[in-house]
């Protein structure tokens, strides 16, 4: 059975997030994300997805870029906290600076 394109696209995504979240990316997920386009994701994930398209297999590399991804899902979750669970005045909420 083939899968719908959204569905391939979800499935990747939610196998890279807890494949980051373990520390192990490999060759097989850069793979599966460079099969899949940025502008099918959902926004608050499409620069997760750029920073990986094309992304170097080498290990030291891909060592230390999967640390640069994991804040990155860091970054995003905080955002989403932020614009759907936090009240206006939260002082969790990061304050923009003047």
């Amino acid at each position: 059975m083939i899968l719908p394109a959204a569905t391939q696209t979800n499935q990747i995504l939610g196998t890279l997030l807890i494949k980051l979240l373990q520390g192990r990316l490999t060759d097989e997920m850069i793979e599966a994300v460079d099969s899949i386009r940025r502008e099918d994701t959902p926004e608050s994930l499409r620069d997760l997805v750029g920073m990986i398209h094309g992304m170097s297999t080498e290990p030291k590399l891909r060592h230390d870029i999967t640390g640069m991804l994991i804040d990155e899902i860091r970054a995003v979750a905080h955002i989403l906290l932020e614009d759907k669970f936090w009240a206006e005045d939260d002082p969790r909420r990061i304050k923009p600076e003047k």
